[in-house]
């Protein structure tokens, strides 16, 4: 009963804290905001690409349809450099990320602009702004004696949390870190600005981590930089549960060693590139079959960034 009544005690001090430093955070983001007069956009605002936009569709024309959804701090018609045509599509920047949300929500793929066939596409602009709509967090340097409960109080004060779960060990201990899916990536922002290196928790050595967690396509990379690096085949890529284990199917010593340096090498020399095409060709075709599985998202980031890789062996 004592040492509940101090835990409960030590989150509540912690949740105190960190309910001042996020109204400090908001009071100076809202001075900044308001200092000039002018329009101003957030750090973490994005720019959306508009796609299927009519030719005869001006600035002025665009404005009314994407202004209800939030301020708009930029859009620009895309034109040709040389002759001035309309490319039919635009650029479009809020001066917050919700606005964007919003923006996306409610108009990709469900209305149609005069003129067109097809709905109106409206995405991130790049890769960079893709990543700032994500929901997922990573916590790390968790206390191994907080609970669902306890992290769930920490962080609910930034939005809404769809997901929470504490990464446990085989005899269902806390590994000490967790994660978090919040309903909307603005939170995720801030509780980002707030939380990370904010604290240290009890029984850990450093600060808080609070950061984006890996994307498929990011898990995929290390997995392949792993294995291009002389590392051992992760057992839970798709194609590992066909044929012989990895290490020892017919190509593979070779394949890792094309990556070694002379120095590193050891018994016979590498075989030459004939081997490593043959094993291309061999391979490419299960690939492909494995992007039209039950999760093809991730199964077709890995398959093309597998590709890739084989691809630069040959």
């Amino acid at each position: 009963w004592y040492q509940r009544r101090v835990r409960e005690h030590y989150f509540k001090q912690i949740n105190l804290r960190l309910q001042l430093r996020m109204i400090e955070t908001e009071q100076s983001e809202q001075a900044s905001r308001t200092a000039s007069g002018i329009p101003l956009k957030d750090p973490d605002s994005i720019k959306l690409f508009i796609g299927q936009v009519p030719r005869t569709m001006v600035e002025a024309e665009l404005e009314p349809i994407f202004g209800e959804h939030g301020q708009i701090y930029e859009l620009t018609v895309l034109r040709d450099k040389s002759s001035g045509n309309h490319k039919g599509c635009a650029f479009v920047t809020f001066c917050t990320l919700e606005a964007a949300e919003r923006a996306q929500r409610a108009l990709h793929g469900s209305k149609v602009l005069p003129g067109m066939s097809r709905p109106i596409q409206v995405k991130p602009a790049n890769s960079d702004d893709a990543a700032k709509l994500e929901r997922k967090l990573f916590i790390g340097m968790v206390s191994k004696q907080a609970t669902e409960t306890d992290l769930h109080g920490m962080f609910d004060q930034y939005g809404d949390i769809e997901e929470l779960s504490i990464l446990k060990d085989t005899e269902g201990s806390s590994k000490g870190c967790a994660f978090i899916k919040y309903k909307s990536a603005k939170d995720c922002h801030k509780a980002i600005r707030t939380m990370h290196h904010s604290l240290t928790m009890q029984g850990c050595s450093s600060p808080i981590v609070v950061k984006w967690a890996d994307t498929d396509k990011e898990r995929v990379g290390r997995r392949l930089q792993k294995i291009t690096d002389g590392g051992p085949v992760p057992p839970n890529l798709p194609f590992n549960n066909v044929g012989p284990p990895a290490n020892n199917r017919p190509g593979y010593t070779s394949l890792m060693s094309h990556h070694q340096p002379q120095h590193q090498q050891h018994g016979p020399p590498a075989p030459p590139p004939e081997t490593n095409s043959a094993l291309l060709s061999a391979i490419t075709p299960l690939l492909h079959n494995l992007a039209s599985q039950s999760n093809p998202e991730t199964n077709k980031a890995l398959v093309n960034a597998l590709i890739a890789a084989l691809q630069a062996l040959a």
